[in-house]
């Protein structure tokens, strides 16, 4: 392997010289901690159910079974500050603010469902609080947690100051029951993202001299828990993965002074860091799971290489350089109110250009940058067709203009009240549905009865989400 420096890649034969820069050391559950968190009677728990979970505006967080019923609160008395739910659904890490001072300002629980039995629990700045002569002052802002499951559910990457005063990056072991820390005293972990065979966790090494800023790309293998420098950023520049070609390789930009410049690829087999653009550019959008990207080149900034005209350009695993799509003077929208989305189902960009051969579609292309004419948001039919939400079990349509609730016939079934910006949750086993916004309603299926579930007033809509039966 090799890895380079700023643009430099530096290879030494065969074997790349690694600096090792933090070490595993295993932390426990505390008892105390785990005391602060409210326990449920797992036995007491149906398991048959779909489970909706939501955090109310209280910040309390709630369950509720797919047909309406059983309503209860899994964490009460306390503020859940962030959340984040595995990939298969079974297990929610939760942060929540506690009003016991002087022990434990922000405790870390996992539960597991569909038993709801908390399995971990441990407080996120403990360093503070074992006579290490800090002050819970020093007690980083809730805003800057990070969680992050693994794609294959084994692991939760998650940030703290559990054993140092630094923000510092642990990893949960979900069959080990463990903490691990990859500790380094001279930075803060910051922007965690998991390779998608879970094989790297990679991250940026923030330091606070002169300000905070990146100061390294750094990646960790699960095999061996080994912390390696991917390269090092000697510009003062944020850094950001845009998305992953493979297992091994993934894209990444650099911000600076506000402006993106230098998209670059990284090889983690190889250590081959390539230059993929290395100007100013703006990113339309990009989608993380195929490492594709749009960008439009921006002008009147200092430039490091060629200058491309103007246009909107794809980047992609198919194609290596920007490739333009669009020139600029194509457009009918500037590069400022342009808009573009990727469609995984068809795995193309779909843009906000009306298609100059059909004007009720709109532009899209591909991977490879081959274009084509779809209907979307900018089109009535699938602006129409947008509102209407489809219940596969008893082949219901509702649309979320009005609340109608028809049948695959076009038949009329009934109306519901429905306000702008409701949220419509279909429940996976098919018993019902909820309309979740500023208040919580059940409708079950077939008779569509409606259930009131939460009717406290709130000016935020919840978060919510599903977890496994």
């Amino acid at each position: 392997m090799a890895y380079s420096t700023g643009r430099y890649v530096a290879r030494i034969g065969l074997l790349l010289i690694w600096i090792l820069t933090c070490a595993f050391a295993t932390l426990t559950p505390s008892d105390q901690n785990i005391a602060l968190t409210q326990k449920i009677d797992s036995t007491n728990v149906p398991t048959d159910l779909a489970k909706l979970v939501y955090v109310d505006q209280m910040g309390h967080l709630n369950v509720v079974n797919s047909d309406g019923s059983g309503l209860h609160a899994l964490i009460s008395d306390k503020k859940v500050v962030s959340t984040e739910i595995s990939p298969d659904k079974k297990y929610l890490a939760v942060i929540f603010e506690t009003d016991v001072k002087g022990k434990c300002q922000y405790i870390l629980t996992i539960y597991r469902f569909p038993d709801e039995k908390l399995i971990h629990s441990i407080c996120l700045y403990q360093f503070y609080f074992l006579g290490k002569g800090k002050t819970t002052s020093d007690i980083p802002d809730y805003e800057q947690f990070e969680l992050n499951w693994s794609p294959d559910g084994g692991y939760l990457a998650f940030t703290g100051e559990i054993d140092q005063p630094l923000t510092t990056l642990y990893i949960y072991d979900l069959i080990q029951n463990r903490i691990k820390s990859f500790s380094s005293n001279t930075y803060q972990a910051k922007k965690l993202i998991w390779s998608p065979d879970t094989q790297w966790l990679i991250y940026s090494a923030v330091n606070q001299e002169g300000g905070w800023y990146t100061t390294a790309l750094r990646g960790i293998t699960i095999v061996d828990g080994k912390d390696y420098q991917l390269y090092e950023v000697t510009n003062k520049t944020d850094q950001l993965i845009l998305g992953w070609y493979s297992t091994t390789e993934f894209l990444v930009e650099n911000t600076f002074m506000g402006g993106n410049s230098n998209i670059r690829t990284v090889d983690l087999n190889t250590g081959n860091i390539t230059s993929v653009y290395p100007n100013y550019f703006t990113v339309i959008t990009s989608t993380a799971k195929s490492g594709a990207l749009i960008i439009f080149p921006v002008t009147g900034a200092p430039l490091s290489g060629p200058e491309l005209p103007l246009g909107i350009y794809l980047v992609s695993e198919d194609v290596r350089n920007p490739k333009l799509i669009f020139p600029e003077n194509y457009l009918t929208r500037g590069y400022d109110s342009y808009f573009a989305s990727f469609d995984p189902k068809t795995k193309m960009f779909v843009t906000s250009d009306l298609c100059g051969i059909a004007p009720d579609k709109v532009l899209a292309f591909g991977m490879n940058g081959k274009g084509s004419c779809v209907y979307s948001d900018f089109n009535e039919e699938y602006s129409r067709k947008k509102w209407y939400v489809y219940m596969d079990g008893p082949g219901l349509y509702l649309d979320k203009r009005d609340g109608t609730v028809f049948s695959n016939a076009g038949k009329f079934v009934r109306q519901i009240p429905i306000y702008d910006n409701d949220e419509v949750a279909i429940s996976p086993d098919l018993n019902g549905f909820f309309v979740i916004g500023k208040t919580i309603r059940h409708y079950s299926f077939p008779d569509l009865i409606e259930k009131q579930i939460d009717t406290r007033y709130s000016d935020e809509f919840p978060e919510f989400f599903w977890v496994n039966q």
